[in-house]
């Protein structure tokens, strides 16, 4: 009769590919021994279904008898042991030995018969496949190392670029998470009393789209949901795929790119995430895509990626994680696409993307200035808003600044932060100004190389924030 082999073994699979990950002490996830096994059993079935009706492996059997024969043979401490081989010995699986095995336990089951040879062709089909998977599959661990590393190089420090302000040579650049502070988000509802409020809020969005104040106020009329920290808007959104939106300089790239890091690092648990959970950070500014040659995703990954490897990534390394959903999607600065009808076009080919890969987690940044609310449907997208800094948070950043800057000198460092909150209690068209993280960032770099403020310096923050 015929057995649908492939279904019946799945779960078996499941079941013992940790244990043979844990035997093994291997960086494998259990996750890619399981889609390695599960190779070896879609090659098997697919030459075994070639064969005359007769001649199939389980002909014979029902779909409780061929489950009972394979969840005893993949839980066998033999078979076990041979799928430890491509990574305890860099050998494929003996297949005398597995053979032997099968036929051991189908001997205590005289009421099963199975076609000559169908055993041997099989069990060769599997472990043919089972080795050349687990191969790819390590050396995607090994770029995945390498790639991690590279990331984290690329992204985990802030240089001061463009900001003009007289600062000594070691001071132009920081590394990010020694001086990164949360933001908050709010959740941005969608204003839903009636069907003419909503088309006035969207007229006004539009004829108001070269006033970033009116606009911003527009935008944060709508912010009556949740307010959270931003470390935890992977586990506390409604969604796995998300918008964040945020007025110039209030740290939107700064955030995707803390991110990345956080995941180059491998400590998903700063996110608020499992400890064990892999999630390779794919980071696009989408300014850079829109200066690329290529405006498929997946080839400019691979062209970025590329750029900042010794080593060439091997063929179909993004597609594993991607095809698996264990990928985090950053997407970064839709607004600076400058053009309306480009922006457009990006929008399409972002959904078809994640359409594409519908498993991943997608973050989506912009200005609200930039962003249509049409652009990605609230009910698919939940939208959050980057809120400004409090003032428990412009002191931790003046803390880690500083603690940053004199790492050797903690007493000084010390007596600068205590200098800059005084400077910032008593001018508060400062303070307000750094309740925005490039402000802040602005007027950290002033007063570490002045220690004190004046009317010109005022004027540079301006100058430099009108930038952003």
């Amino acid at each position: 009769m015929s057995v649908n082999l492939l279904t019946i073994v799945a779960p078996v699979i499941k079941a013992v590919a940790p244990e043979i990950v844990k035997k093994i002490n291997s960086a494998l996830n259990p996750t890619d021994l399981e889609k390695a096994l599960k190779a070896g059993a879609k090659s098997a079935d697919e030459w075994d279904n070639k064969q005359s009706y007769e001649q199939q492996l389980f002909y014979h059997c029902d779909d409780k008898q061929a489950r009972e024969l394979l969840d005893q043979f993949f839980k066998d401490t033999g078979v076990q042991e041979e799928l430890q081989k491509p990574f305890t010995e860099k050998t494929t699986l003996n297949l005398q030995a597995l053979i032997k095995i099968f036929d051991k336990i189908k001997s205590d089951k005289p009421n099963l018969k199975f076609h000559d040879k169908s055993i041997e062709h099989w069990l060769k089909k599997f472990a043919d496949a089972y080795f050349e998977h687990t191969n790819t599959y390590l050396k995607f661990q090994i770029a995945k190392s390498n790639y991690l590393k590279q990331l984290l190089g690329y992204f985990d420090g802030i240089e001061f670029v463009g900001i003009k302000v007289k600062t000594k040579e070691e001071e132009k650049f920081a590394k990010l998470p020694q001086i990164f502070v949360m933001p908050n988000v709010v959740e941005q509802v969608e204003v839903r009393e009636s069907i003419g409020l909503k088309l006035n809020l969207d007229l006004a969005l539009e004829e108001t789209a070269n006033n970033q104040r009116q606009k911003n106020l527009l935008w944060e009329q709508q912010s009556s949901g949740k307010k959270f920290s931003a470390k935890e808007l992977l586990k506390e959104s409604t969604r796995n795929k998300f918008v964040v939106l945020g007025e110039p300089g209030i740290g939107k790239t700064t955030l995707m790119s803390y991110f990345a890091v956080i995941l180059a690092e491998q400590q998903t648990e700063k996110l608020g995430l499992s400890a064990d959970l892999e999630l390779l950070p794919i980071l696009i500014r989408i300014r850079d895509l829109g200066k690329a040659s290529t405006k498929n995703l997946l080839e400019y990954v691979r062209n970025f990626a590329n750029s900042i490897h010794i080593k060439e990534l091997p063929k179909g390394f993004f597609e594993h994680w991607l095809e698996d959903g264990r990928a985090l999607i950053l997407l970064d600065g839709l607004d600076e696409i400058a053009k309306p009808s480009d922006r457009h076009e990006f929008v399409k080919i972002i959904h078809s993307f994640l359409r594409q890969y519908s498993q991943n987690r997608a973050i989506i940044t912009s200005r609200p200035a930039g962003y249509n609310r049409g652009f990605f449907g609230t009910d698919e997208f939940p939208h959050y808003h980057l809120e400004k800094f409090d003032d428990s948070q412009i002191d931790l950043f003046i803390q880690q600044w500083y603690n940053s800057r004199l790492p050797n000198n903690l007493e000084k460092a010390q007596e600068l932060q205590e200098s800059l909150k005084k400077a910032l209690a008593t001018q508060e068209r400062i303070k307000l100004l750094a309740r925005n993280p490039l402000p802040l960032t602005i007027i950290a770099l002033i007063h570490r190389y002045e220690a004190r403020f004046l009317d010109t310096d005022m004027n540079c923050i301006n100058r430099q924030s009108r930038r952003y």
